[in-house]
């Protein structure tokens, strides 16, 4: 079930506070992608077609090759041959970060590489024009199908709270795709949550699939193409699709009262960025002109600062990352180097026409994979929920209580009822004489039967009592636990440590006060 619970009410209250468990320290996962032979390709040369490309899927390697040249080597964590699916891209590219995604984690994946090489076909694959999964679909999709699969198995135990915005850089200009009247949008620092935003972007709740699918079909719409000289349908600008997944129990899941987890009162927040780069360019390849020409200046200027920024990230001599120099590099601070866990994927072409271009982006990529994020759990503890929780608790101990008083009072009726009729049988027997033995053996027999019912009714009764001892005993070690993370909690909070610390102060000085004058008192002549 979708629901609106937001984590802005939740940091806003005096009684939270910001979890930073679970470091993850990872480097940046960079995939290399082959595009398969394309027309483009083709005219390029008046004879055969020349690859420039040698793949070694077994060791991941990359091999450029070039007549009257050495060869040139580079290894990636994965490389994806032309032949590869969507679907088996996908599994590398994009189901293991959703899934750290849905744990609370900051996802990005960035298609990278030259103008042509299919990025935005991995990305977006054919979303423009059919929203169902089929074998184009390209991450996007794929992403959006994972997410809500796992909500639909989760939702009777978790509320969940999805929300999305859709942007592009176009120009160096912010553009709503989501709202065409929103344009040269600022960025913003993030006060409560770290990082940065866009300043008014559109932010939609969506409760499906389908529903998130249409709204980013008719955003395709509004982002800014163009045809080059290497491309018919040149992505001009970068887009962003951000999607934040917000998740907590519900307040009132019995089943998981007796677990004792801290994240059952803490709400989750996972972002997934997903970044369509526009392809890099040479003026004298892509024969741009005009408007054209002024695209491809801001474009590559905008790669360049996102090279600059690796380059610093992966030399310890540098201290100083230069973020602002692009509001490309800007929004994804947090993707390179900071709270994030994030997956490049390096598009490239197999033409030895296109050599130069493919050297630069395997460089590219090859410096990436040394970029080390540290993602983190985004969690937020709230105190009254955890308050909430252990009331529940206390409750069904009390009921739990009361439940076992009762069931004692039945057995002490039941056991005096076999008393009375023990009694009636022993004044029975007194009172007929009975001599013979066969009665007096039936008697006796049902005396110890009696007897070892009675027995059998204690010891119960003694497990019942025990049992509640124990459940007793828990609870109290599970509230006292409950309460130190309170007070941990609390002192984190300056303010209210500060009150502490003075109030203690005061109450030291209250004591010493004291002490001087009962030993004035005792040292007073008489």
């Amino acid at each position: 079930m979708m629901n609106n619970f937001t984590i802005s009410n939740i940091t806003d209250n005096n009684n939270t506070i910001s979890s930073n468990n679970n470091n993850n320290n990872c480097n940046i996962k960079v995939i290399v992608r082959v595009r398969p032979q394309i027309t483009e390709d083709l005219n390029n040369y008046s004879d055969n077609f020349i690859s420039c490309i040698k793949i070694d899927n077994l060791q991941n390697k990359i091999i450029l090759q070039r007549e009257a040249y050495d060869d040139r080597e580079f290894q990636f964590d994965k490389v994806l041959s032309p032949e590869i699916t969507q679907n088996e891209m996908y599994k590398e590219v994009g189901e293991p970060l959703v899934n750290d995604v849905l744990k609370g984690y900051n996802g990005t994946i960035l298609a990278y590489g030259q103008t042509g090489t299919g990025k935005t076909y991995t990305i977006f694959g054919n979303l423009n024009k059919n929203i169902e999964i089929n074998n184009n679909s390209g991450v996007i999709s794929r992403c959006i199908q994972q997410i809500f699969k796992h909500i639909n198995l989760n939702e009777n135990e978790i509320e969940f709270r999805v929300i999305f915005s859709f942007i592009e850089i176009y120009k160096e200009n912010i553009n709503d795709l989501l709202d065409c009247n929103k344009i040269n949008l600022n960025i913003r620092n993030d006060p409560k949550m770290g990082g940065v935003y866009v300043e008014n972007v559109t932010q939609i709740q969506v409760n499906n699939a389908i529903e998130i699918l249409n709204f980013i079909k008719e955003g395709i719409k509004n982002r800014q193409e163009g045809p080059t000289d290497m491309n018919k349908t040149s992505s001009r600008s970068h887009v962003i699709l951000t999607i934040t997944v917000e998740q907590r129990p519900y307040l009132d899941n019995t089943n998981s009262v007796n677990n004792t987890n801290n994240n059952k009162s803490s709400v989750k927040r996972g972002v997934l960025t997903i970044v369509d780069l526009a392809g890099s360019e040479r003026v004298s390849k892509s024969g741009s002109e005009g408007i054209r020409l002024e695209e491809a200046k801001k474009i590559n200027k905008s790669l360049s600062a996102l090279g600059n920024c690796v380059a610093a990230l992966t030399d310890e001599n540098i201290t100083y990352v230069p973020f602002r120099d692009s509001k490309l590099t800007r929004l994804l601070t947090d993707s390179l180097g900071g709270n994030a866990k994030t997956c490049l994927v390096a598009n490239i072409g197999p033409s030895l026409w296109n050599f130069d271009e493919t050297y630069s982006t395997l460089g590219f990529a090859t410096r990436a994979m040394h970029v080390k994020n540290h993602a983190i759990i985004n969690e937020v503890v709230d105190f009254k929920t955890l308050s909430g929780n252990l009331q529940r608790k206390l409750s069904l101990m009390e009921n739990e209580k009361v439940k076992l008083m009762e069931r004692n009072v039945d057995l002490e009726k039941e056991i005096e009822m076999l008393r009375n009729e023990l009694e009636r049988m022993n004044s029975n027997l007194n009172n007929h004489h009975l001599d013979s033995n066969n009665n007096n053996n039936h008697w006796e027999e049902r005396e110890r039967a009696l007897i070892d019912k009675f027995s059998n009714i204690i010891r119960h009764l003694q497990m019942e009592i025990a049992k509640q001892n124990i459940m007793k005993s828990k609870f109290m070690n599970e509230s006292e636990d409950a309460l130190d993370r309170m007070i941990d909690g609390f002192l984190l909070i300056p303010y209210i440590k500060q009150k502490i610390i003075y109030k203690l102060n005061y109450l030291q000085s209250q004591q010493q006060q004291q002490i001087v004058v009962i030993v004035v008192v005792v040292h007073l002549p008489v």
